[in-house]
């Protein structure tokens, strides 16, 4: 199942990046190297379990002690997955401090997130040197359950932060705020299914002598960019439209805000949109501040700091 889960999600990760890179061609160089990074590593991981699964799988099918190797595990779920989290929670530590416009909160959210990856760290070192299902590994689980306690932690404070500056926004006119709720929606849902999923796993570690936690453990990461790039990818409209041949719709992907260049649409080649994207209308100089605002906390903008 582990398995499975991970190649799905790596399947709906390619769609995502494909999406965000088609819709945004003028962000900012560090949020596509960001991506980029992100999704080299996830590829790298998805390669690695593939190679473990073939090999106890397929090649040594049915021998025990295959089974019990550590093969390559160790890197590709505790220490690449701990880069990968951390990575992620770094993005919204400065995002936490841009909104609240407080760098000691996002150097306390950044300092559990690199907490964590360190223990990620020692928790692969010790997968190496003592087996990923050996007696001594179990009982020198304190570091698996720092790393996972600490990300749990760190997305449940990024979620609260997020929300409570969002929701402090005064916002008069009724656009932003579709647009502040939407943003709000997406953060707690983001965060609660990274923190759900890191506590599940740590719970099978803690109270569980069985190796249940390594299913949920292969594709942790994949839930952590997956969120991200859904946080990113909310700044495209999504719209369908019907088809000119045939009865499916095809799904087209616009800008929202005329900031981050033309607008972007694409579909399957062999369907032809019927519907043009509307124009957003002429704002007043007040609305078109605040939805900007919004916007830069969307990461849409291509101003420097971001």
């Amino acid at each position: 199942l582990g398995y499975t889960a991970t190649w799905a999600l790596y399947g709906a990760l390619c769609v995502q990046t494909y999406i965000y890179h088609v819709s945004f061609p003028r962000d900012r160089a560090i949020s596509k190297i960001m991506i980029l990074g992100l999704f080299a590593l996830e590829t790298l991981q998805t390669v690695l379990l593939t190679v473990d699964m073939s090999s106890v799988f397929a090649a040594h099918y049915g021998d025990i002690a295959n089974l019990r190797e550590t093969h390559t595990l160790w890197l590709s779920v505790p220490v690449l997955t701990g880069l990968i989290e951390c990575t992620v929670q770094l993005f919204y530590s400065y995002r936490v401090s841009v909104l609240s416009g407080s760098k000691v909160l996002g150097c306390a959210i950044a300092s559990i997130a690199v907490s964590s990856f360190v223990a990620a760290i020692l928790d692969g070192v010790l997968q190496l040197k003592h087996g990923l299902y050996s007696h001594t590994a179990r009982e020198l689980s304190l570091a698996p359950c720092v790393w996972l306690a600490g990300s749990a932690l760190c997305d449940v404070i990024i979620a609260a932060m997020q929300t409570y500056y969002l929701v402090k926004m005064d916002v008069a006119f009724k656009a932003t705020r579709n647009r502040i709720a939407r943003l709000v929606r997406l953060t707690i849902e983001t965060g609660i299914l990274t923190a759900t999923a890191a506590t599940i796993v740590l719970v099978f570690l803690a109270v569980n002598e069985e190796t249940y936690n390594t299913g949920p453990a292969f594709y942790l990461s994949k839930l952590y960019t997956n969120a991200l790039l859904m946080i990113f990818n909310s700044r495209a409209r999504i719209e369908q439209s019907q088809a000119v041949l045939g009865t499916g719709a095809g799904i087209f992907f616009a800008h929202r805000d005329s900031n981050v260049g033309v607008s972007t649409s694409f579909s399957a080649p062999e369907r032809h949109s019927t519907q043009a994207i509307r124009p957003t209308p002429p704002a007043k100089d007040s609305e078109t501040a605040l939805q900007a605002s919004v916007s830069r906390l969307a990461c849409v903008t291509r101003d420097p700091r971001y």
